[in-house]
Formats: C-alpha cells, structure tokens, sequence
C-alpha cells in the first residue's frame, strides 16, 4: 500500500508540477498586487485629489447614481461599492460605452457625487494583470480555469498523501543532510518544505479548486443540447429593456437589508450586471472587526423589478461550510493578518514549485541511479557470459 501510494504521489507530482510552479510564483507576486498598483500608481500620478473622507457627508445612494448617470450619459451604473478605494472615495461599476455587456470601476467622490479622474496606469499594471490570469487559468481561457481547478485539487490529494507517507515526519523534519547523495538531500528537502507547508497548501488548493472547477458546467452545456437552452435564455435576459427598475429607490432596498439583517454593515450593491442581467444584491458585515470573514459574509437577493425579498444569507446563522466559505477570500488571498500574514504568504506561495522541483530531482536522480544499476548488471551479465563462453 506504501509503495503504490508513493508512486501515485510521485506521478500526481510529476504531472501538475509545471503547473503548480507557474501558479505558486505568480500567487507569491499577487498577494502584494494591491500594495505595488497602490504605490506606482500613486508615483505615476501627477495631480492629487482632495475629497472628504467624512461618512457623513456622503450623499445618499439615488442621488450619487442620478450625478453618475448625468456626468456619463449613455453608460449605465450596474453596482457600487463604499469600501474599494477608502477615504471618502466610492467605487462604481458603470457599463463601457463600447460594450454594455462589459464594465469598469470608476472612482467617485462620495461627498458630492463628481466622479473623479482615473489613476494613470502603472508600467507594471500590463505585467500584474498577465500574472493573474497566468494564476488562474493559466492564459487559456475557460478551459484554463478547469484545469487549474484540477491542478488545485492534486496540491490537495498530494498534501494528504504526503502527510501519510512521511507520517514520521516530527523525528527528522529539520534535517537535511548536506554531505550525503543529492537525491537523499532532495528527499530531505522536499519532505521539510512540504510538510511545513502542507496546512497552507490544503487551504490554497481546497479554496482555489471550490472556484475554479464549477466553470465545468459552464464548458459542458455549452457543448450539448442544454446549452442551447442556457444561451437561448441568457439572449431573452439581454433582450430586456432595462436591467432593473429605475423606480426602485436604492436607499429604500438599502434600509430594508438593514432592517432585516440587524448590525448589517452595507458595502457593495450589485443593481443588475450584464450579461445576464441578474437581480439584485447587496453584499455587507454582520461580523465587523473580524478579519477573518471579510467585509463581504452576508447577502440579501431583491428582485430587479419589484424589489421583493428573494434569498437572505445571514453569516451568524450560517453553516460550518457556508462561514468557511465565506473565509476562502481572506484565506487565499492572506487579506486576514496584515503586512506580517501577506510576508509569510507570499513566501509560502512558493513551496508549490519547490516541492515540484526537489521532487522532479528526486525522480530524476532515482532513474539515474536505477538506469545505472541496471547497466551495471548488464555489464556483470556479459563479463559472465563471456567468461562462460571461454570455459566451453
């Protein structure tokens, strides 16, 4: 059982090992992402802009979306956040004027509803952004994101396996053994590093497998007969003349969450996103303060046209899995402890392509020194035959 199980674990390695030195580089980079486009946008800014960081100066949300929609004629505001960008700066999603199935973030200021200019983008924002994609679907689209969902799924199997094989792990973990064969200190590296970092590799493959492999659904209805059905309904939701009610007074759906999930913190409102023009939803905290859960762990669904209640997800009354889901985010990313969580994340988020190349050497050195002892033997083999030949 040992022995098939350590060669199960050797070619799950093998297999997923590029892959997972490709994502476990890019992820160490992305978990400063937001620090490094903060610090060289602001560098590369050349004019400040001064807005009123008092929450109590902000207007209310229909008249902020009325000064949006005045200032961006044509465009339409289909979600809006409170705490993206901080200090009196709201984020809204407004649809590009080139492509309504398509949207941006834009900066507006909370106090007077004037949307402000655009942070210039940074030389390195091309590199940043082909970094996660490479992170998430390896730059092959949704296909991509399956099998990026699949290779977080061996980080997982391989952690389990791994932890049974070196199940005596606690006696010799801190030892490498410097002066002996360099497959001996391979292993002996490879079962340090995975074994310290086993915990945070089933995090990261457990969350970024739960993302990453629904978009099978996606990739298989498309290509049978229910797909028609699925894009035949996605056209008649496009084809409707607005994406939620315009009557409909978002302060009121605002007040109405609050009421119902009592100590709600409101920070994002989804009004309608294309292209599948969904119902509404407004995304905020029960649990303020705790780092853990976000700012985003409960959500109530309206109805884009009434507004009736569809669906409430309250965090408190959650189950076990439903507030561990709710933690992916902030587990992933490393969002939960501040700089010294994000320092060991990012240093963590490498241990994937350690493991991959300490455990190729192993393999490679191993068949070496299999292949060489096999043309040891054949030598032995022919000296013996030759020998037998010259007694005849």
């Amino acid at each position: 059982m040992r022995k098939r199980l350590w060669m199960l674990h050797s070619w799950m390695g093998l297999v997923s090992g590029l892959g997972l030195l490709f994502i476990g580089l890019t992820g160490s980079l992305l978990v400063f992402r937001t620090e490094l486009e903060v610090l060289l946008k602001a560098q590369a800014a050349e004019e400040k802009v001064v807005v009123n960081p008092d929450i109590r100066a902000r207007l209310d949300y229909d008249t902020l979306f009325q000064k949006v929609r005045q200032q961006m004629p044509g465009r339409e505001v289909v979600a809006w956040d409170t705490i993206m960008f901080g200090h009196g700066v709201d984020a809204a999603a407004v649809t590009k004027a080139e492509n309504p199935r398509e949207w941006d973030w834009i900066r507006v200021a909370a106090a007077t509803g004037e949307v402000l200019p655009d942070l210039p983008e940074s030389w390195a924002s091309p590199y940043l952004e082909w970094a996660l994609k490479l992170h998430y679907s390896l730059l092959l689209g949704d296909w991509g994101i399956f099998f990026a969902g699949v290779l977080a799924l061996l980080l997982c199997l391989l952690g389990i396996s791994g932890i049974y094989l070196y199940r005596g792990f606690w006696k010799t973990l801190f030892t490498l053994r410097w002066r002996s064969s360099a497959r001996i200190f391979f292993s002996d590296l490879h079962k340090m590093v995975g074994i310290s970092s086993v915990v945070f590799n089933l995090i990261l493959g457990l969350t970024g497998a739960w993302w990453n492999l629904p978009v099978i659904k996606e990739l298989i209805w498309g290509q049978n007969g229910s797909g028609q059905q699925v894009q035949a309904e996605k056209k008649a939701e496009d084809a409707r003349p607005r994406m939620y009610n315009r009557q409909l007074s978002i302060n009121d759906l605002v007040k109405e969450s609050v009421r119902l999930l009592p100590g709600l913190d409101p920070n994002r409102i989804y009004l309608s996103l294309p292209p599948r023009n969904e119902h509404m939803r407004l995304i905020g905290s029960v649990v303020p303060g705790n780092p853990l859960v976000g700012d985003y762990n409960s959500t109530i669904h309206f109805h884009a046209e009434t507004g009736s209640l569809l669906e409430l997800t309250d965090y408190r009354h959650a189950s076990w899995w439903g507030k561990f889901e709710v933690m992916m985010g902030p587990l992933h990313f490393g969002t939960f402890g501040g700089l010294p969580i994000k320092i060991l994340w990012c240093l963590l988020g490498l241990s994937p392509g350690v493991l991959a190349w300490t455990g190729a050497m192993m393999y490679w050195k191993r068949r070496r020194a299999i292949r060489g002892k096999s043309a040891a033997r054949a030598r032995l083999k022919a000296v013996d035959e030759r020998e037998a030949e010259g007694t005849l």
